[in-house]
């Protein structure tokens, strides 16, 4: 798969946050973390060498891939999505790592403005 080109933003800088940023950095896609806490958020940018901002302000990048990370949307707060459902676009590729449910608010809301959706099954299984 070529990868030239991609800006992914990650929401999160957990666990997985930080093994997927460094995945697609070896891959040479250009990655930014967004994030709640500042602390957590600008630890993982500086191990990634990328850059950093408040998760309220994820509209302001244009970014083609979405990496949810979050726990924000699992079962049993089905309903929520870390963020508005305006800053997805028909040109952007949606991963949301959760796995239950299969199908978060997070991916309806990609869906329905036309992006590309990948659910957290795949992850799961090759965790």
């Amino acid at each position: 798969m070529n990868l030239n080109g991609i800006r992914a933003t990650i929401i999160g800088a957990g666990g997985a946050a930080r093994a997927i940023g460094f995945s697609l950095k070896e891959k040479g896609v250009a990655v930014a973390i967004a994030n709640r806490s500042v602390g957590r958020g600008s630890s993982l940018a500086r191990d990634l060498d990328c850059p950093y901002f408040f998760l309220d302000g994820i509209d302001k990048r244009e970014a083609n891939l979405l990496i949810q990370t979050t726990p924000v949307g699992m079962y049993p707060k089905i309903d929520e999505s870390p963020v508005p459902k305006d800053i997805f676009h028909k040109d952007m590729t949606v991963m949301d790592i959760i796995y239950n449910p299969r199908e978060t608010a997070f991916l309806t809301k990609a869906r329905a403005a036309g992006a590309e959706t990948v659910d957290g099954l795949g992850m799961f299984v090759h965790q």
